[in-house]
């Protein structure tokens, strides 16, 4: 779901997001740039927005003017953010940037079964990037379009007590797949599992389709948690 901001036109197409990435711009072009974000408040005309870059960089705090409708978008939401930076602004620094898109980024709350009933395992995702960014897990994927699509984590619940225990990411829809691909952007919380005691660290397994060699994902803890 896309969301307007007051005195924002959103005029960047999806099939035009760009990953976010430090590359200099061809000359008398535009730089875009995307990240998963979380959305703090709206105060004094702003929408106020955070992110981690990678792993346990700085927080970096992004400013957009106009307000989002907390009714529909509540404080602690995950959004996908699209957008500019300002002429002499440095990409992961804090800036007031021009927004072009902003929705909601697809997420599911860490559950946790046998690993006989952890569901959908046989389903593959396209994996772009995964990684940790603070204490969430990004995932960036291509998979058929479906409105029904979901995504589930689940915690392998003999690895519980184990300093970095096994996670299942997975995919699934209600209805029969027939669109054609498009680019998903996922982020889960993984508070609660970094929280446990003697935790170090979390190893993720995904049905990887990008790389059939490459399904095992292992991050370490946040160092604030």
């Amino acid at each position: 779901m896309k969301f307007l901001l007051q005195n924002i036109t959103i005029a960047l197409l999806l099939s035009l997001f760009i990953t976010s990435c430090s590359d200099e711009p061809a000359e008398g072009s535009v730089q875009y740039y995307q990240d998963i974000v979380t959305f703090k408040e709206n105060a004094n005309g702003y929408v106020i927005m955070t992110y981690r870059n990678i792993d346990d960089s700085p927080l970096v705090t992004l400013r957009a003017e106009g307000t989002l409708n907390t009714k529909e978008v509540a404080r602690g939401s995950r959004l996908v953010c699209t957008y500019t930076l300002p002429q002499g602004a440095v990409y992961g620094s804090d800036a007031t940037i021009n927004v072009q898109s902003l929705s909601l980024a697809m997420t599911a709350p860490l559950e946790e079964a046998d690993l006989a009933d952890i569901p959908y395992t046989d389903n593959g995702i396209y994996v772009i990037t995964l990684y940790r960014s603070g204490e969430y897990i990004n995932l960036s994927c291509r998979q058929e379009v479906n409105k029904t699509r979901r995504f589930h984590i689940t915690l392998d619940t003999a690895t519980s007590g184990l300093p970095v225990p096994t996670v299942y990411l997975t995919t699934s829809t209600e209805e029969p797949v027939t669109a054609a691909d498009g680019q998903y952007m996922a982020s889960f919380d993984l508070t609660a599992l970094w929280s446990r005691t003697g935790v170090e660290g979390v190893k993720i397994v995904v049905n990887n389709t990008n790389n059939k060699y490459l399904k095992e994902f292992t991050f370490t803890k946040p160092e604030n948690l």
